[in-house]
Formats: structure tokens, sequence, C-alpha cells
């Protein structure tokens, strides 16, 4: 499994959620402030087996497509190990 983080501005985590819950793919979205974004952004966490990796990163590329501002993006973050392990 993989672990993605991503940052992503208020304005389009609506567009992020409908795309995710469309292919079923679970996630976590936590409020969260910074200031290298300058507004309100919202920090989704996914744990997506292997296999579903490119298909999310499609998400966020289809999402990317859609930022004209140059000075707005996605921030999104793909962490190597396990994922998933209790203790």
């Amino acid at each position: 499994m993989k672990m993605i983080l991503a940052i992503v501005p208020d304005k389009w985590i609506g567009n992020l959620i409908d795309l995710c819950l469309e292919k079923n793919i679970q996630f976590t979205r936590v409020a969260s402030s910074g200031g290298f974004l300058k507004e309100g952004n919202t920090t989704v966490i996914l744990a997506i087996k292997e296999e579903r990796l490119e298909e999310v990163k499609g998400i966020f590329s289809k999402i990317s497509e859609e930022i004209e501002e140059e000075t707005e993006r996605l921030h999104v973050f793909y962490m190597a190990g396990d994922v998933g392990r209790e203790y």
C-alpha cells in the first residue's frame, strides 16, 4: 500500500472528493492552514493499493489541469513504506 498526502486549496476540494467517490476511493480529509497557499486549504490523506496508484494520480492530474492560476497548485506527496500496520 502507498500513502498519499495532498494539500488542496479549498475551492478545489469538492472536485477531488467527487472524483474519489466516483471511483470508490476512500480518504480522510483534515482542515489545515498554512502560509504557502495563502488561502484556506484541506489536507487529504489516502492509503491506496499499489495497483490503484495510477488511478489516483490520474485524479490529481485532472484537477491540476483545471487549475489555471499559476499561484495555485496541488501539493501531493507519495510516501513509500508500510501503510496500515497496527501496533
